[in-house]
């Protein structure tokens, strides 16, 4: 039986864009990348129109779901590569990290303020969700689009499989479309590694760039000890917030209670000095995370009630505290943390002052009146108190 690919590469095209064509196969070439990709050719019979592009797209998406490719690159006929496109690709945060489900290497430059966040140190970008949905009649200014360079691991590939058929539209519109139903982050490669070639397209209109290609770029290493934002790590820990505990967990021994898939665990166990991660939930989901982060041992799991598995000696220079929400809950986790922190001890709580949740603001700020807490810092809805 053949050997899957890591990175299974396609190139989608159809009858008449021989040319063209020969172009994206020459700049593949001139490319790092070891060997042909497949290419995928439209019927002749088929109309052209969008209905039969989708179709096409699912076609390619089932080939490499077929070829059981570890990932897949799907690229457009019309387009140009980055020279170090695989060196590039096999060193790129999201995939290293198994946090990428769908990504594009490609962006039009016509589409306006696209970015939600922007991450240069590790060579990524999030779109803002909003786009996905924006005016049909202004799409190509306030909706994403741009299927020239389409990355999918393999775990994506099924879901996208599974669903195409209930969506409508573009392969742009029900590949986003699902994006935003599975709640995935919208990754883009910062800066741009393909780049649309200056032809008309197959449906008349004129071309569009990326508006920051860079034919020549090798993805630097990330610095040693920069943080990563756990951002395809199911959960609800902001960037701001992540970060702010990953600065706060600087050589601090750290407790963590009440961590779920281990979003907020991977942002702390990147730089303290030692971590007790509690909850009533199997760790599984989060030594998995942890593992892909390269984080393997830096965190001591523990499963079950927070009060039954804190240590008997010993206290914390810093905890984190995303417990239940209840009023009852939370003020005896509160009990809890207050009890287990060193003197001048740093208290990080989720969701303060979140509306969504005003037991946890009450219960916090009756908790800080009591023993007299200061709030220190406020990154979005975590708030840091100093006992």
């Amino acid at each position: 039986m053949p050997k899957p690919p890591l990175i299974g590469l396609y190139v989608v095209t159809c009858p008449g864009r021989e040319t063209v064509l020969s172009q994206t196969l020459a700049s593949i070439r001139e490319s790092d990348w070891p060997g042909d990709p497949v290419v995928l050719t439209q019927p002749a019979d088929w109309p052209v129109g969008w209905d039969s592009t989708s179709r096409m797209y699912r076609t390619v998406l089932q080939r490499a779901w077929d070829d059981r490719a570890w990932w897949a690159v799907v690229l457009e006929d019309d387009v140009f590569v980055n020279r170090h496109l695989w060196q590039n690709l096999t060193n790129w945060h999201p995939m290293t990290t198994g946090q990428l489900h769908w990504g594009s290497l490609f962006i039009p430059d016509t589409i306006q303020d696209p970015w939600q966040r922007e991450c240069p140190e590790l060579h990524y970008r999030l779109a803002r969700p909003s786009l996905v949905y924006g005016p049909g009649h202004l799409w190509q200014k306030f909706r994403l689009c741009g299927s020239q360079a389409y990355v999918f691991s393999r775990g994506g590939l099924g879901v996208f499989l599974q669903h195409w058929d209930a969506q409508s539209g573009g392969q742009d519109a029900r590949v986003l479309n699902i994006v935003h139903q599975e709640g995935w982050p919208l990754w883009y490669s910062f800066p741009c590694l393909v780049e649309h070639n200056q032809l008309i397209s197959a449906f008349g209109t004129p071309p569009i760039y990326a508006p920051d290609f860079a034919p020549g770029l090798q993805f630097s290493p990330p610095a040693v000890g920069a943080y990563r934002h756990p951002e395809g790590v199911p959960g609800w820990l902001s960037y701001r917030e992540g970060r702010l505990l990953w600065e706060l967990a600087r050589g601090r021994r750290v407790l963590e209670l009440g961590r779920r898939h281990g979003r907020s665990t991977v942002a702390l166990a990147q730089s303290a000095k030692s971590l007790l991660s509690i909850d009533p939930l199997k760790s599984r989901s989060a030594r998995e995370w942890l593992a892909r982060f390269e984080l393997t041992g830096a965190v001591d799991f523990r499963e079950g009630s927070f009060r039954y598995n804190l240590p008997a000696s010993g206290k914390f220079d810093l905890i984190f505290l995303d417990g239940e929400h209840d009023a009852k809950s939370v003020r005896r986790d509160l009990r809890l943390a207050h009890a287990a922190l060193k003197p001048k001890g740093l208290l990080a709580v989720h969701d303060y002052p979140d509306p969504n949740w005003p037991d946890v603001r009450r219960g916090v700020d009756a908790a800080a009146r009591e023993h007299g807490w200061r709030r220190v810092a406020q990154a979005d809805y975590l708030g840091v108190f100093q006992t």
